[in-house]
């Protein structure tokens, strides 16, 4: 098992951190690196959080998995969403998804097991195993299309045997969509060699070719974690959840209690106002969809681009053919924001192998930054 260590830097927080000084400093950015949506919070919810502002509950502790009208809330869209009855004993608030990563990652690492991730992926799942001391093992996903399949599961297993595989979909960075036919036929495969499923579905509901699903309810292997981040436009919140079998949340506990104590209450209760207030976020996905055509139009328009079409979340995953700093997506992505003003993330923030050919642009943001960044 390997010892804990300090992580990378998330590169694409090192460009926005950049990006923001050169704001400050007085120059145009447009920001097409860190997936933040940018999208006006329905006033009713936040009307209705002012009027509670008063109340002793708000600025007090919950208990360490949250407020049962939380939980109660959570249960409620997943029923409405996709038809599911979970009961609450199976759902905890999180301080984002990023502490669910942490709890479950330092519950294995002590337990000495196995993560698998995919390559490409979102840079935090390996730079937080690396801090806890949590073996990983990639599974490389074949470069233009990155699509995961049962076949690259399979293959992974076979040559490094692991006990937890995390699986993004839609993914970040490359947009990838897996349907549920063959992401069932990947949750059987765990089930039946004794694999811990995390399924990563903070951008479930975005998806612009296929049929959104959760693999909630698919068996006791499975942990599935998503947060209001994304799909409700409110990452600075740092509000999510997890669904897991209730042992496994018991087992999960003490790491909550210890390092969180709780989620942000407040938090906790604009999560529940943003569900009971679901309608009025419907204009998201319409905003994502229209950011979404321009820059595929635009990055389309150059021929020294070649992209993989997004079907999910909010990004592209490109690369450069025949330029001098096509090789070199760090050097790429110091160049645009400097002497553009153009920021994204170099690839190599999700591909320690091959991310120096790749770089990534959000969509989710300002529809002027999109416009304009292309």
């Amino acid at each position: 098992m390997p010892y804990p260590s300090i992580p990378e830097s998330f590169r694409a927080m090192d460009v926005l951190r950049n990006a923001n000084l050169l704001e400050q400093m007085g120059k145009r950015i447009c920001h097409l690196e860190v997936g933040q949506p940018r999208y006006p919070m329905p006033p009713i919810l936040l009307q209705e959080l002012a009027s509670r502002q008063h109340d002793l509950d708000i600025h007090g502790y919950t208990s360490a998995w949250g407020r049962d009208e939380f939980k109660k809330a959570i249960g409620s869209l997943y029923q409405s969403e996709f038809g599911l009855e979970i009961s609450h004993d199976k759902i905890a608030a999180t301080t984002g998804s990023s502490a669910a990563f942490q709890m479950l990652f330092q519950w294995g690492a002590c337990l000495g097991k196995c993560l698998a991730l995919t390559n490409p992926g979102y840079p935090a799942y390996r730079n937080i195993a690396q801090a806890v001391g949590l073996s990983t093992t990639p599974i490389t996903l074949q470069e233009d299309q990155f699509e995961l399949r049962l076949k690259e599961v399979e293959e992974a297993f076979s040559q490094q045997p692991f006990d937890m595989l995390l699986v993004a979909n839609p993914s970040n960075p490359t947009g990838g969509f897996t349907s549920y036919v063959e992401m069932k036929r990947i949750s059987n495969f765990c089930a039946s060699h004794g694999i811990l499923l995390i399924s990563d579905e903070i951008y479930g509901s975005l998806v612009h070719d296929g049929q959104a699903f959760t693999l909630a309810g698919d068996g006791d292997h499975v942990v599935v974690v998503n947060s209001f981040s994304k799909s409700f436009g409110m990452p600075g919140w740092r509000i999510g959840w997890v669904l897991a079998p209730s042992f496994m949340l018991a087992s999960l506990e003490p790491f909550a209690q210890n390092f969180h104590i709780c989620p942000p209450t407040i938090s906790q209760i604009a999560g529940e106002l943003a569900v009971a207030h679901r309608d009025q976020f419907a204009g998201l996905i319409g905003h994502m969809a229209r950011n979404r055509e321009i820059m595929l139009r635009g990055l389309r328009a150059c021929p020294q681009i070649f992209l993989c079409p997004p079907s999910g979340a909010f990004y592209v995953y490109a690369r450069l053919l025949d330029h001098p700093l096509a090789n070199d997506s760090m050097a790429l992505s110091k160049a645009l924001l400097e002497q553009v003003g153009v920021a994204l993330t170099p690839g190599i923030d999700f591909d320690p192998i091959r991310g120096q050919q790749w770089f990534r642009m959000s969509y989710a943001g300002n529809i002027n930054d999109v416009e304009e960044g292309v």
